[in-house]
């Protein structure tokens, strides 16, 4: 709508408005003893209020070394189709050399053979829905923070890869129990 049909409007509907004379600068009254000496302090106080922009949630289930099941992310790959045999040959070259270890707030991932590449960093759960768990992490590749869901069903977790056309399976490794210390004779 154009301004002056804008103001047009208003004017006919409402002629007071049209003899209203500018706004008149007045002095507001004095501020209450010990009202300065708080505003400092109030955007802190607002923040501990809030507690921060999302809450970091747990899941145990989550804990753990985490590595790549080449059988059960292949037979994906393969009941799907659409890989040419190169592809498919590069993928097979890559899947089972990789681990993911989760910590409460760290991510670390190891890919082995053939010059081993380690990546870490910081990640929090964002959101929970049954078995699936949404994660802000640090996207290496990228240079920024993103998302990610990632599917736990016991010792088994998958990620939706390739906008989610099929999904790279993962085991947990079975941790070792530490036995009694061992004395020597």
């Amino acid at each position: 709508m154009d301004r002056r049909v804008a103001f047009r409007f208003v004017s006919q509907e409402r002629p007071e408005l049209r003899r209203q004379k500018p706004f008149k600068r007045t002095r507001l009254p004095a501020d209450p003893p010990g009202m300065t000496r708080l505003f400092p302090i109030l955007p802190i106080l607002a923040l501990l209020a809030c507690g921060g922009s999302e809450p970091t949630l747990e899941d145990a289930r989550l804990l753990g070394t985490w590595r790549s099941d080449k059988a059960a992310t292949l037979g994906e790959v393969d009941a799907i189709g659409g890989f040419t045999p190169k592809a498919r040959r590069a993928l097979e070259a890559t899947l089972g050399r990789r681990t993911l270890t989760y910590t409460e707030s760290r991510l670390t991932s190891r890919l082995q053979g053939g010059g081993d590449l380690t990546e870490s960093g910081p990640y929090r759960i964002v959101a929970i829905r049954g078995n699936e768990l949404v994660l802000e992490t640090w996207d290496h590749a990228l240079g920024a923070t993103g998302r990610r869901s990632v599917f736990v069903d016991g010792d088994r977790l998958w990620i939706w890869l390739a906008g989610g056309k099929w999904r790279e399976f993962y085991r947990r490794v079975p941790t070792v129990a530490a036995g009694p210390p061992s004395s020597s004779p």
